[in-house]
């Protein structure tokens, strides 16, 4: 099969349901395009579900008066719907972050509620991930939890 864009998003979201019926969720998968998220877990819990190939990208700084230019593997996610970001109109309860090839990383698993921008950048290095968004590493918790509760 082809890996475009939507075969790979309809792989991952595969990867997760199978993951969050692993830990004894109960999962319907939606249409994201009329909802707005991927499956609703246990009948009231929404999730989206983001996928990112790695990219190349360039950058370029100057520092004391010498130019610098380097190249780095970067992961993006995009949180915003459209270019929206209204906190008040958030499309999902929790969003699954996966990294495309990238071998051992877990995937972010971050309550909606805890994100403070449109997009998020995880650069590839020798120590992995360790921004904002590190606690939420493989925490599949946040969606088994009762969204009332939260």
């Amino acid at each position: 099969m082809l890996m475009n864009k939507m075969n790979l998003h309809r792989a991952t979201v595969k990867r997760v349901t199978q993951q969050l019926r692993r830990i004894g969720a109960s999962v319907q998968r939606q249409n994201p395009t009329q909802v707005g998220y991927d499956l609703l877990v246990n009948g009231s819990i929404r999730v989206a579900v983001k996928a990112a190939r790695p990219t190349l990208q360039h950058k370029r700084v100057s520092v004391d008066g010498h130019s610098y230019q380097y190249q780095h593997i970067a992961w993006c996610f995009n949180f915003h719907r459209h270019g929206r970001f209204r906190r008040d109109q958030w499309y999902a309860d929790v969003i699954v972050c996966v990294q495309l090839k990238a071998a051992g990383q877990k995937p972010l698993v971050i309550p909606v509620q805890n994100i403070t921008g449109k997009t998020l950048i995880v650069l590839k290095n020798r120590r992995g991930y360790a921004g904002r968004y590190t606690q939420y590493r493989d925490a599949w918790h946040h969606i088994l939890r009762d969204k009332r509760a939260a």
